[in-house]
């Protein structure tokens, strides 16, 4: 899992877990009442199947391959050694508690720690690298459109 992975496999759990309906994981929260400490149980079972520590060490791994030998190396140890792993944790428990239900945590959960959603984050990298092109490409171009349209209006187009 790389930089922006984590994020987009919660997308990408999600709508696998309640779309295709992984059945019998999904409905078995359903039941599950959605209180403040259910919330944060399925959270920290979210974060043993995708450890924060993973998330840091693989953005660190991602970000290094494009910096030369040795500020690649002073990143990688900012980032594994440096970050506050445990306030990073205890923010993302409470994000993910506020913004998801149990139910959607719970499946998030199921899904991250089945062979098939390990499988999925496993190719999250390639397809990453094949998706970021082309989003940069889309982002400069859209800059520059933004940027043409602005000088139009402030030059009353002529």
């Amino acid at each position: 899992m790389r930089t922006g992975t984590a994020t987009l496999g919660l997308v990408l759990g999600l709508l696998i877990c309640t779309g295709c309906g992984e059945g019998a994981s999904a409905l078995s929260h359903a039941s599950l009442p959605d209180t403040p400490e259910n919330r944060a149980l399925e959270a920290r079972r979210y974060l043993a199947a995708v450890p924060p520590t993973d998330m840091f060490a693989d953005m660190a791994e991602s970000m290094a391959e494009v910096m030369p030998q040795k500020e690649a190396e002073e990143l990688q140890e900012m980032m594994t050694k440096h970050i506050d792993l445990v306030a990073f944790e205890t923010f993302l428990l409470e994000s993910m508690a506020r913004h998801f239900t149990a139910e959607e945590l719970g499946a998030l959960a199921d899904f991250y720690s089945s062979p098939v959603g390990r499988s999925s984050m496993d190719k999250f990298d390639g397809y990453m690298a094949d998706a970021m092109p082309f989003i940069q490409e889309q982002t400069i171009l859209a800059l520059q459109r933004a940027e043409e349209e602005r000088t139009v209006e402030a030059t009353g187009g002529r």
